[in-house]
């Protein structure tokens, strides 16, 4: 947890990297009355979709990077078979970006956007 002012900051991996990142971010949100943002990938939040089931709080707001699944394996040195070749965009599985009541922001860069932000973030 980071104290920044009045924001605070919470950073959650899971076990393997993508589970339970939502269902954290539903937790948060229930025990609190501030605005709650999780920022996640495609694929943690396909992961974690189940909970999308149950009544979310009305003070969450889910971000995705929609960057067509699984992008961060070409820089580790896995199967690229990690990768989906076949890939519904989020926008088709969530048309107009609401579930229930929450929104759901889909932030869909291209390969390339992809591929420069990797670039530019190991020149740093």
């Amino acid at each position: 947890m980071i104290w920044a002012g009045d924001v605070v900051t919470y950073a959650s991996r899971g076990v393997n990297g993508i589970d339970g990142q939502v269902s954290t971010a539903v937790g948060i949100a229930r025990a609190c009355s501030s605005k709650v943002h999780c920022l996640i990938g495609d694929i943690t939040f396909l992961y974690d979709f189940n909970i999308m089931v149950e009544k979310l709080p009305a003070n969450l707001e889910i971000w995705v990077i929609d960057n067509k699944g699984g992008r961060i394996f070409e820089r580790v040195n896995v199967s690229d078979k990690m990768i989906l070749s076949e890939y519904l965009p989020l926008n088709e599985l969530i048309p107009g970006g609401e579930f229930g009541h929450n929104k759901i922001n889909i932030i869909a860069p291209s390969l390339s956007e992809t591929r420069n932000f990797w670039e530019q973030w190991n020149e740093l």
